[in-house]
């Protein structure tokens, strides 16, 4: 299907943002991966991802359903409700790009804070109103300050935090993705 009316990829990319960011409230990973492109791309301060199997490996690991080892896993969320809201809102569509304003709520797993954060995302279409590129912009000292206390608060803006916060997304994201992977496998026939 080709887009050749802009009102009409309007209404099919905000149709859109609307399905996937229902589909993030509910922690609905099917219907998040519905509304992404084959090869899309995936930034914000912390992670830079390719592909749909590195994004729904991130989205994963901030649900909480995965990505730390059980050690770690018993360490940090022992006796400890979950925690996840989103709300959005300000969803603006010009053809094929978009913007939303949203807010999440979530346990940073690492250390097991609650984290609020507001996000400005920008999206960017294919011609079937589905998502090419997400990047996404937040107050990372804020984020820091919340994921990690006093630490954050005093070097939060520090590149030395970004880095560390970088790198231990990086180890979590690979432990998703090995995860999921041996999970895959395990149900595929010999």
């Amino acid at each position: 299907m080709s887009l050749t009316h802009p009102m009409q990829a309007n209404h099919l990319t905000s149709q859109t943002l609307h399905r996937f960011f229902t589909a993030l409230a509910e922690r609905d990973s099917q219907g998040m991966l519905n509304c992404y492109a084959h090869g899309v791309r995936f930034e914000d301060p912390v992670f830079n991802l390719n592909g749909e199997r590195e994004i729904m490996g991130m989205w994963a690991l901030l649900f909480g359903h995965v990505g730390l080892s059980r050690e770690r896993k018993n360490k940090n969320q022992r006796d400890r409700p979950t925690v996840w809201s989103v709300e959005f809102h300000t969803v603006k569509t010009l053809h094929n790009h978009g913007s939303v304003r949203w807010e999440a709520s979530f346990r940073y797993a690492p250390t097991g804070r609650v984290v609020h954060n507001g996000v400005y995302s920008q999206f960017h279409f294919d011609e079937d109103g589905l998502i090419l590129s997400q990047r996404d912009n937040f107050d990372f000292w804020r984020w820091a300050r919340q994921a990690y206390g006093i630490v954050g608060m005093m070097i939060g803006w520090t590149p030395m935090m970004w880095d560390h916060a970088r790198e231990q997304a990086e180890v979590s994201l690979q432990e998703v993705l090995t995860e999921q992977a041996m999970s895959v496998a395990a149900v595929q026939p010999l």
